[in-house]
């Protein structure tokens, strides 16, 4: 099984811990920076869960308060599951009868706007940390493109394409006597007649040939190309022949550049809004551990660029996706720092907080178990492709042979 085969390889497994306990080291140290700021203490800068833990580094630094100076100890540690990671800051759980409001230099002792900072700042660091990466990756390496010439690149074994007898190097000259100038002609001619028999007439080595091959269908509907190979809003079962265009690296202007990886932000907030108004593109856009791995599987064929893209890419989507207005990510504790500004800095009532924390625990595990059963779905019962905020938009066509 082709999962298997990259849960198997200890190269990926490295890279995919390795990109994880970065992105989550931005996105932390945004939330340690902005506590600093605002002179919070600071107890412990930790990437990973679970015990024993190791320290690496203690920071002393002076906090000065209310005329008076206090002197603090950070610990930087490293924790067994590196798949996540936290800044735990004196006084950060709530009470049932609101002292953590007293304790010194602790987080509710804080103005609400000061703690809403220091809680959006993780995000925001996701974000311009993958921007950082993008940009200079983007203008000195390059974007992947396809090229749209009718030349296989890659046949996934087994697929209609490669029953066909297929291979890669053949070049399509027409389908059903219909020419097929481009990669994208042959991809459009296809997707529209799932399960019907066309007849292919290919160049291998200077010598005509023809075949018969069937489309297979879509188990559910995905994301339709344009003739630029971008990914449209539009999803619909299509017909696929498991094949793939070759890939080319195209450098782009700085400012190209610039632009391309500051839009990305947008294009994913867009894509959940997309995903609320309709649920039923979860399985398409959304993805887990085994989406993530078989992405970070992917990166490792083209190299260090290859990983620092998707390195980007999935820096970008946590800083999104901790905006979600819901405890305990990082929106939904904004958004009671945010009601706290209104009451002119009163604490929210505790049966009020352990409400809200509560529903919003339950739609996380909600949204665990989602994406874990997409993944299962999508490696273990269908074929579906992989979510395309886990890909660059060129590389759209690239990926859909999983």
């Amino acid at each position: 099984m082709q999962f298997l085969q990259i849960l198997l390889n200890p190269l990926n497994i490295i890279v995919f811990l390795l990109m994880v306990t970065v992105l989550v080291a931005a996105h932390e140290y945004g939330h340690y920076l902005f506590a600093r700021v605002f002179k919070m203490e600071i107890e412990e800068f930790a990437l990973g869960f679970g015990k024993p833990r190791w320290v690496f580094r203690r920071a002393t630094y002076k906090v000065e308060s209310s005329g008076e100076t206090t002197e603090h100890e950070t610990e930087f540690t490293l924790r067994p599951w590196p798949l996540g990671g936290f800044v735990r800051i004196a006084g950060m759980q709530p009470l049932e009868d609101g002292s953590e409001t007293q304790i010194r230099n602790g987080f509710y002792s804080k103005t609400p706007f000061a703690r809403w900072v220091v809680l959006f700042a993780g995000p925001v660091f996701s974000v311009l940390a993958g921007i950082l990466v993008l940009v200079p990756l983007y203008t000195f390496s390059g974007v992947n493109k396809a090229d749209n010439v009718p030349v296989i690149s890659s046949i996934s074994t087994n697929g209609p394409a490669d029953k066909a007898g297929l291979l890669p190097g053949d070049k399509i000259v027409s389908l059903d006597s219909n020419p097929t100038p481009t990669f994208i002609s042959v991809l459009k001619y296809v997707r529209d007649r799932p399960g019907q028999k066309i007849e292919v007439v290919y160049e291998r080595k200077g010598e005509l040939k023809f075949t018969f091959v069937i489309p297979e269908k879509d188990k559910t509907a995905t994301v339709v190309l344009d003739d630029k190979f971008e990914p449209t809003e539009e999803l619909k079962i299509q017909g696929k022949l498991q094949m793939l265009p070759g890939t080319h690296l195209e450098k782009l202007p700085f400012g190209d550049s610039f632009s391309r990886a500051v839009s990305l932000p947008l294009k994913m907030v867009q894509g959940l809004i997309g995903i609320a108004l309709a649920p039923s593109q979860f399985d398409q856009k959304m993805g887990g551990p085994m989406t993530i791995l078989d992405a970070t599987a992917g990166a490792v064929k083209y190299g260090i660029p290859g990983v620092l893209e998707l390195s980007g890419l999935l820096t970008i989507s946590l800083g999104i996706l901790n905006l979600l207005p819901f405890p305990p990510f990082d929106g939904g504790q904004m958004m009671i720092a945010l009601a706290e500004m209104f009451r002119r800095g009163r604490r929210l009532g505790f049966k009020v907080q352990e409400k809200l924390f509560g529903a919003g625990t339950v739609l996380v595990l909600l949204l665990i178990v989602g994406v874990f059963w997409v993944d299962i779905k999508r490696y273990f019962f269908t074929k579906q492709d992989p979510p395309k905020v886990m890909k660059t938009l060129e590389t759209e066509s690239a990926a859909s042979k999983k």
